[in-house]
């Protein structure tokens, strides 16, 4: 009785894992041409880019507060040396979050809320003042913690694919002069 048992649970299982492969080939619809992902600009929520730029800026200054506390030994860095603690990448995240053209970046959602101003005909100037604002303060924050920063060349990367670095007084121009627009 037990062996009939078991062969009937094997029998059984092999039938439903086959018909699962099946029935799960007539589904799926493979030949979507347009990613769910990655929306256009002309389908870009002005509110919820403004929503990207707050949260890209929140998550900058845990960081940029976690480095100054490790720096000034308020918390644990793992290590007596600066230099064994901090590879080049440490502000890679900072970086990308700042200029970042995969949709997260301040900058580039910034670019696109301009362009989304320009060709509505709704008011979204105080989106662009909290945006250039908080692009303002990063790009001091950058240039505190590197000594320079990206700027004349940010945000063209069909021009500049790998933009130059600006020294720390250009860059804080620069901001000092999205300060003024915001």
């Amino acid at each position: 009785m037990i062996e009939i048992m078991k062969n009937l649970v094997k029998y059984l299982s092999i039938v439903l894992v086959a018909g699962g492969f099946f029935s799960a080939c007539e589904t799926t619809e493979l030949n979507q041409l347009v990613s769910p992902n990655q929306l256009g600009a002309d389908q870009a929520d002005p509110n919820l880019l403004l929503n990207s730029i707050q949260l890209a800026y929140a998550v900058n200054q845990q960081v940029f507060s976690d480095r100054s506390a490790e720096l000034t030994r308020i918390d644990y860095m793992f290590g007596r040396d600066y230099f064994n603690n901090y590879s080049s990448a440490t502000m890679n995240g900072v970086w990308s979050r700042t200029y970042s053209s995969a949709g997260v970046g301040i900058l580039t959602n910034l670019q696109a809320l301009e362009g989304i101003d320009a060709a509505s005909d709704v008011d979204y100037s105080f989106h662009i003042g909290v945006s250039k604002t908080l692009l303002a303060h990063s790009l001091m924050q950058l240039t505190d913690f590197i000594g320079q920063a990206t700027w004349s060349e940010a945000g063209n990367p069909v021009d500049f694919p790998a933009p130059m670095m600006d020294d720390g007084q250009a860059v804080y121009n620069a901001a000092f002069g999205l300060l003024d627009e915001a």
